[in-house]
């Protein structure tokens, strides 16, 4: 018996057994009767089929598949209390259970496929391209990249396409909860809160420094259960990057501006490059845009006069919303000793907000090899130092020369710490055969620094403390003119006292 004689029931349970996307594509295009009895499958089912077929038509996997489709398992639990306690499960066990609940709970058709693919050339890669160029491989490519080549160098690991989809699946994901607070006057709206956004962040955005902290547990689970290998991505120090960075800004506030320019509305020219330069209204714009999700980033890139309609028109409606507003969204105060302010409408770039420490050092030489290290960090409430020491760029050992430091002061805050010190010997050092100085004969004295997230491992014992891989590094120019030297010099110096002793 020919296959299209089967009555219609029949070939409408065919999907079911079919085993991927490429399998149920090429038989729908095989005869008329086919193609028309399949084009009615359930959207859950091709969704599985287009799951089998990954990461082969839909990579990056899982993401892809994920940013087409949560928005939809977003809306299932939104407002409701045992959804959204289900959602944050699936949070928790990080990106492919979150790929598990979309599955559950949405679908997919053969023309959001097609759109998705058509998204890829038109707004996924050349977002991703910006991003490169923001805080990637091409970043890092610009010549004098420590020494004023860009102007926020930083140490990042950042794949851009990851980058990109943690972005869209962001607003996809969060997007409907920011409705609520474009309409106050309405209670009826639901949102997620600010701990359902910070599950998205600590468990979907892996990171190799996120830990727990007083008032901040990481649970044992998806990236960091303990029965796989720890993260090596370093997903979440670069979206936090990202987002705040002066760059990220500007390609929004270009962006806006020339839509607005387009639609012919008034504007207010400003160039937003750090905090406390942009108003919570632009914030809030720039965030709120950012939860469209992948049709909203058509707005930075896309020209704006090709920018789908309905985009535009929901620009206008978001932004004369926020116009509305009498007061920004209230916030909370989450991280280490609650040092970051957190509103609760979606706040991507104030969401990430583990505790990172670290440690912090200088280069007397300028250099870190065959120069003398001077580190510090926090142990409670004390500053612990060490003088270090290498001949090439790795871990340097414990400095054995004549240096000492004396403390005359020192503050521990929530959000970092300052070390008034006396070194004697510091400005010239000799060990394994190298040796070295810093001279200040000059009007000028080359400093090098280096900052890291992670805290030194035991550190309690500051000279035997082992220090991981710094994050960011740089130098700077010590100008010694006049001011450089004071008369009470002697005075600061009789109030220095023996470092905080080790305790190894």
């Amino acid at each position: 018996m020919p296959l299209v004689t089967l009555p219609n029931e029949i070939l409408c349970l065919l999907p079911l057994y079919i085993d991927n996307i490429e399998s149920f594509t090429n038989a729908a295009s095989s005869c008329r009767r086919l193609r028309d009895t399949f084009y009615t499958a359930h959207p859950n089912t091709i969704l599985r089929l287009a799951v089998a077929s990954a990461p082969t038509f839909f990579s990056p996997h899982p993401h892809f598949l994920i940013a087409a489709t949560v928005r939809q398992a977003s809306n299932w639990a939104l407002g409701d209390a045992s959804r959204t306690k289900e959602l944050r499960r699936a949070l928790q066990g990080g990106i492919n259970s979150l790929l598990d609940f979309s599955i559950q709970y949405s679908g997919l058709s053969l023309p959001q496929i097609r759109s998705m693919h058509q998204s890829r050339f038109s707004i996924l890669n050349p977002l991703s391209d910006l991003i490169d160029k923001m805080a990637g491989s091409q970043w890092y490519a610009t010549p004098e990249f420590w020494n004023g080549g860009v102007s926020e160098p930083y140490t990042l690991d950042t794949e851009a396409s990851r980058a990109t989809f943690q972005i869209v699946i962001y607003g996809e994901l969060f997007g409907p909860s920011m409705l609520a607070f474009l309409e106050p006057e309405r209670a009826d709206l639901p949102f997620f809160d600010v701990h359902t956004r910070l599950d998205y962040f600590t468990y979907c955005v892996p990171d190799w420094v996120c830990k727990s902290y007083p008032g901040f547990e990481v649970l044992p689970t998806g990236p960091y259960a303990l029965d796989v290998e720890p993260p090596r991505e370093g997903d979440q120090v670069a979206l936090h990057y990202i987002l705040r960075c002066g760059r990220w800004r500007r390609l929004w506030t270009a962006s806006i501006l020339e839509i607005m320019t387009f639609l012919g509305e008034e504007q207010t020219n400003k160039d937003s490059n750090m905090e406390n330069e942009e108003s919570w209204r632009e914030k809030m714009l720039r965030d709120a845009l950012l939860c469209q999700g992948l049709e909203g980033m058509q707005l930075v890139t896309v020209p704006e006069e090709k920018v789908d309609k309905d985009v535009m028109q929901r620009f206008r409606w978001i932004k004369k919303h926020i116009d509305k507003l009498e007061r920004p969204p209230s916030v909370e105060r989450l991280g280490k000793g609650g040092s970051t302010l957190v509103s609760h409408a979606p706040d991507p770039s104030n969401e990430n907000c583990k505790e990172r420490q670290g440690w912090c050092g200088i280069a007397l030489g300028g250099s870190m090899t065959d120069s003398l290290l001077f580190v510090a960090y926090a142990d409670g409430d004390v500053v612990r130092t060490s003088l270090r020491f290498t001949h090439k760029y790795a871990a340097p050992g414990v400095y054995t020369g004549n240096a000492t430091v004396a403390e005359i002061a020192h503050e521990v805050t929530e959000t970092g710490i300052s070390f008034i010190f006396h070194c004697q010997d510091c400005l010239h050092w000799s060990q394994d055969g190298g040796s070295g100085r810093a001279s200040t004969g000059s009007s000028m004295l080359d400093l090098g620094y280096a900052q890291s997230v992670q805290d030194p491992g035991n550190p309690s014992c500051a000279r035997e403390a082992p220090l991981m891989l710094h994050d960011a590094q740089g130098t700077w120019t010590a100008m010694l003119d006049e001011s450089a030297t004071s008369d009470s010099y002697d005075q600061w110096r009789a109030l220095a006292n023996p470092t905080v002793p080790d305790n190894c």
